[in-house]
């Protein structure tokens, strides 16, 4: 049977205020919504951020809206969106205290199934959502985080282990968190723990908990972080440093949900989700010998790859911007926010240390500044400002920056 095809000139946005005009706005590929003059839909409304959402059609036809880790969040039909979420027709979208309705009648005259039926069990953990639960940590607008939102929302529906890969500082934790927090599991505990961080006898105990004289020092029983994630999730980061003595105990538990506490002979169920990261290539570290086969084929049921922010230039301002405003409200400095020629600069870079980089840039570039002060070109650090000359496969990577005014203020 065929499908009527969707039209882009057929979606629209309708801002209905109370004791206001009504006003009906039609959607092209991509849609900006905030408080920023340069957003393709304007809200001048202080409960919404100056880049707030964005609503973008994919390839399929379908207009999907983002979250831009707005301070009020972006909710649709009351659930706040976590991850990025297909919209339908009639569907209430609401931005700080600005209520829209998403109006796309042609969607009524396809077949629905498929399509639909793939976002049904999000749009359903959405919906016990509410006004406390924690933002987007991340920004994705373009194809190199599309796939990684697709997979996570995969992810979410299910409990089985999932590995998140790639270079140190692009947010693997995040994606664990957000997952989590897209999950049914989210109203449960959210636990983290680096492997790499702790001795082996001390990783032992902190994820499986001790018996009272276990060890010198075991004053009392105590519960580990794999008991106090029952019903939510522990995320392993830098799960490659686990020793190889200690894998068989996580296998186990991966296996049959059971975990033994240090100086215990009986086994204790437990039901945590794992999620695990690790910026080296954990098939080559089996190869190595460095890494159980059997460890790494169970959680690797899900691998998400989390692609460099140098390949992803785009995100680079909105980011920039997010962690502007967070860092002069924690500094209590009243920056008025980045010029255009420091956004280009900081999108040109190659952020060798990814978002963690960018971040700790910004938290310095505040720290120097006054009230007041603007963020120019000539106070980004010099690496920035004079980089070296890059690889010429890098410049296939680069993407050109969204338009932007002169400058970018925070708030």
């Amino acid at each position: 049977m065929k499908q009527a095809v969707h039209r882009a000139e057929s979606a629209h946005l309708i801002l209905d205020p109370t004791g206001g005009p009504r006003s009906e706005i039609e959607l092209g590929g991509e849609t900006w919504l905030g408080r920023s003059p340069t957003s393709t839909i304007v809200l001048d409304d202080a409960s919404v951020s100056r880049r707030h959402a964005l609503i973008r059609r994919d390839d399929r036809g379908d207009h999907v809206i983002i979250d831009l880790g707005s301070s009020n969040g972006t909710f649709v039909n009351g659930g706040r969106v976590h991850l990025p979420l297909q919209l339908h027709d009639d569907d209430e979208i609401r931005l700080g205290d600005i209520k829209l309705k998403f109006s796309f009648p042609a969607a009524a005259e396809r077949q629905p199934p498929e399509r639909e039926l793939q976002f049904s069990s999000a749009r359903a953990t959405l919906d016990r959502d509410n006004a406390s639960s924690p933002r987007v940590r991340f920004i994705g607008t373009g194809p190199a985080m599309a796939e990684v939102f697709r997979l996570m929302a995969r992810a979410a529906e299910s409990p089985i282990p999932v590995l998140v890969q790639g270079e140190t500082g692009t947010g693997k934790e995040l994606v664990a968190r957000g997952i989590h927090d897209a999950s049914p599991r989210a109203a449960a505990p959210f636990i983290a723990i680096n492997c790499s961080a702790l001795p082996e006898g001390v990783l032992e105990s902190e994820l499986f908990g001790h018996r009272r004289g276990a060890f010198t020092g075991a004053t009392q029983d105590r519960p580990g972080l794999f008991e106090a994630a029952s019903g939510g999730t522990l995320f392993l980061d830098e799960i490659g440093e686990m020793p190889l003595s200690m894998q068989p105990k996580l296998l186990r538990f991966l296996q049959g949900g059971e975990i033994l506490r240090v100086g215990e002979t009986r086994a204790r169920r437990v039901d945590a989700r794992v999620i695990s990261a690790s910026n080296r290539d954990l098939a080559r570290e089996v190869e190595s010998e460095r890494f159980r086969s059997d460890l790494f084929y169970r959680l690797s049921a899900l691998v998400i790859v989390m692609p460099p922010l140098r390949s992803r230039r785009e995100d680079v301002p909105l980011i920039a911007e997010r962690v502007l405003t967070a860092a002069a409200a924690r500094h209590r400095r009243r920056i008025r926010g980045v010029t255009n020629a420091a956004l280009e600069a900081m999108a040109r870079y190659d952020w060798p240390g990814n978002v963690r980089e960018l971040e700790n840039e910004i938290q310095r570039l505040v720290a120097l500044a006054r009230d007041g002060d603007w963020i120019d070109l000539e106070q980004l650090s010099d690496r920035i400002r004079h980089p070296h000359a890059r690889d010429p496969q890098d410049a296939a990577d680069r993407e050109a920056l969204p338009e932007t005014a002169e400058r970018t203020e925070v708030g």
